[in-house]
Parts: C-alpha cells; structure tokens; sequence
C-alpha cells in the first residue's frame, strides 16, 4: 500500500478490516517517504483470496499497489 499518512488511526481501520475478514496478519513494514511526508505499508496475511480485503481497503482510502 502507499501512502499511509502520519494517522495512526488509519492502522487501526487496517487492521479492523483483516479482523472483519477473519485474515491474521503474519508481518508488517513501514517505510517512510519523507519527500512525500507518508509511508509505503507492505503486509503479509495469510488468506486465499484477498479481492474481498483490498476491495475494503481501498473503500478506507488507502492506495493498493501490488498484490501477491
């Protein structure tokens, strides 16, 4: 994802979104872009089927750049 902003409630409504979906996170990393004043957020879940989760998300107003 990009763009997470300086929120840390925005976290929050990440991290609601799996639980709603019943998806545990296995890791997560920020990476700061200090240009831009935001961060990239790179997560690994465990779930066969991400369409649902990346659909809610990006409902949220985050940006979903890659899913694998």
């Amino acid at each position: 994802m990009k763009g997470l902003g300086s929120k840390l409630g925005e976290l929050k409504e990440i991290i609601g979104v799996l639980d709603d979906h019943a998806t545990p996170l296995l890791s997560i990393v920020t990476i700061p872009r200090k240009k831009k004043g935001d961060w990239v957020i790179v997560l690994r879940v465990l779930s066969s089927e991400a369409v649902g989760i990346v659909k809610d998300l990006e409902r949220k107003g985050l940006k979903i750049t890659d899913v694998n």
